[in-house]
């Protein structure tokens, strides 16, 4: 989508009184963002500040991931941080945007830096932040106790999320190097985020079964067979429309 585009549906738009405008103007950014049309974007915000349209947190987030695709994430701080001195109404989007922004670009000491500022907010961390950090946690730092306790947080915020547990119980059994206290743990994790009847990954059974295999437990072992019950049980009881996808051999 061009600007010239856009500006044209924005126009028919205004012919036929629909005045949305805040809505139609997040759509287009965002579409134009995708397209990385960076000349477009520029041109459709000037726009927007023609014709005063209020911009929310949709546009907020829109603008912070164009400034950090096109200037870098220390851009995108700086835009943040001028957004929340003017007192605009920064919501958690904003924040997780720039903090991924960090995280991809593996500056994980302004990663901290900012989610220290952002809990100072009283906002809710949302479900993305917390995949961001247990990711860089596992992933970069090695620090699975670090990542655990970011887990724990997101328990008591009641946004736990099942790839959290996928992220955990993969580093256990395979970055950890699968040792059998680490599959033993992964397991309980496993058990874990089944009482908690979250929408759970089939690749969390393949990967700890495939870890029990290979420490020569056998498939006969009470882990395995646990699991394997307690997989038909999760297929059985759920009407999933991708169920068939998530078809394991047992």
């Amino acid at each position: 989508m061009s600007a010239r585009h856009a500006s044209e549906i924005l126009n028919e738009m205004k012919s036929r009184s629909i005045h949305n405008d805040v809505v139609s103007f997040g759509i287009i950014l965002r579409n134009l963002n995708l397209g990385e049309d960076s000349h477009g974007f520029v041109e459709m915000v000037h726009l927007m500040n023609k014709r005063n349209v209020p911009r929310d947190s949709y546009i907020h987030t829109q603008i912070l991931s164009h400034t950090g695709r096109v200037h870098g994430a220390e851009a995108a701080e700086g835009v943040l941080l001028a957004l929340v001195k003017a007192g605009a109404e920064v919501k958690e989007m904003e924040w997780a945007v720039v903090i991924d922004k960090y995280g991809k670009n593996g500056n994980y000491d302004k990663v901290y830096e900012l989610y220290n500022m952002f809990k100072t907010t009283g906002l809710t961390t949302p479900n993305g932040m917390y995949s961001s950090l247990i990711l860089i946690e596992l992933r970069c730092r090695k620090n699975f106790c670090r990542a655990l306790a970011y887990l724990e947080e997101s328990k008591k915020a009641g946004s736990v999320d099942s790839r959290f547990y996928y992220a955990l119980i993969k580093y256990l059994c395979v970055i950890g190097g699968g040792e059998v206290d680490s599959v033993d743990r992964a397991y309980g994790l496993l058990v874990e985020a089944m009482r908690q009847n979250l929408k759970l990954d089939r690749r969390m059974f393949d990967i700890l079964i495939t870890a029990h295999n290979k420490l020569g437990l056998g498939s006969d072992a009470t882990a395995i067979g646990e699991m394997k019950n307690a997989y038909k049980l999760l297929r059985t009881s759920r009407d999933d429309d991708d169920d068939g996808d998530l078809a394991l051999t047992l």
